[in-house]
């Protein structure tokens, strides 16, 4: 995607000095008597892309909702440089630059990629300006011109979920939360994905990813934290995680982390 940066409306905003673009302390959410999250803490830098790992039932997703504001915590905080969100919703949160995306894009049967991005331009974004580009020009921009007038349903589900990171874009996230990106996407398609989530975290975008690619996750990731059983029991480089004896035991195994080091 060379030359994407020179074409592409910079989402960066300028951070408030010293704070961290994403940072939840104690985070913790309970579901009844189930801790399906337990006083997890941890910082997200500008430009930073940090994976998040578990297994099932781990609570990552549940991690991601409560981050994102679709789930309230049941205790600890959530600040966005700085700026305490932990009671806002996540539509307040988005305002303040907060975005994710989900699993799936349940893209509408009748929509083109043109016709989306269009109706996408329409939705006024966190800074209450336009980004000045038309649909085609964001095609252009995000490498998807050859998709612009097929329906999305019939389009690599990888391609769909390229469009709707380009849609993102209009937004101009300060931090960007992806649900498994790479979920149901061929490899050739990761590697076009990876490279734009690679381009957002350059343009200054904070991102953190919950996925079950491990690989594409350390291939990808400057950090990756993991969870087990809703606790954080991980947090560092990839190649730590790999070699890190709770982690092989609670989600990679023996023989896949040799594979992994192989």
């Amino acid at each position: 995607m060379a030359g994407m940066a020179d074409r592409h409306p910079s989402p960066r905003a300028s951070p408030e000095a010293g704070a961290p673009a994403l940072d939840c302390s104690g985070l913790s959410r309970a579901f009844g008597g189930l801790m399906a999250l337990n006083d997890v803490s941890f910082r997200l830098g500008a430009g930073e892309i940090v994976g998040i790992l578990g297994p099932n039932g781990a609570g990552k997703t549940t991690f991601i909702n409560v981050l994102s504001g679709l789930l309230r915590a049941s205790a600890g905080s959530v600040r966005i440089y700085g700026d305490d969100v932990t009671a806002l919703s996540m539509e307040d949160r988005a305002r303040k630059g907060l975005f994710r995306t989900f699993q799936n894009t349940r893209p509408s049967e009748e929509l083109t990629g043109r016709e989306m991005l269009r109706l996408a331009s329409l939705t006024p974004n966190r800074t209450g300006t336009s980004v000045g580009l038309s649909a085609d020009e964001l095609l252009a921009t995000f490498e998807l011109t050859a998709f612009a007038d097929v329906i999305l349903s019939d389009l690599p589900y990888g391609v769909q979920k390229m469009i709707n990171l380009a849609a993102v874009s209009l937004c101009r996230p300060r931090v960007l939360l992806l649900d498994e990106p790479f979920q149901g996407v061929a490899d050739a398609e990761i590697a076009r994905l990876s490279d734009l989530i690679r381009h957002f975290a350059a343009s200054g975008v904070a991102i953190g990813l919950v996925e079950h690619n491990v690989r594409s996750v350390m291939a990808l990731c400057d950090r990756v934290l993991v969870l087990d059983s809703g606790a954080l029991i991980f947090e560092g480089k990839g190649p730590d995680a790999i070699a890190d004896l709770r982690v092989q035991e609670a989600y990679l195994g023996q023989r896949f982390a040799r594979e992994l080091h192989g």
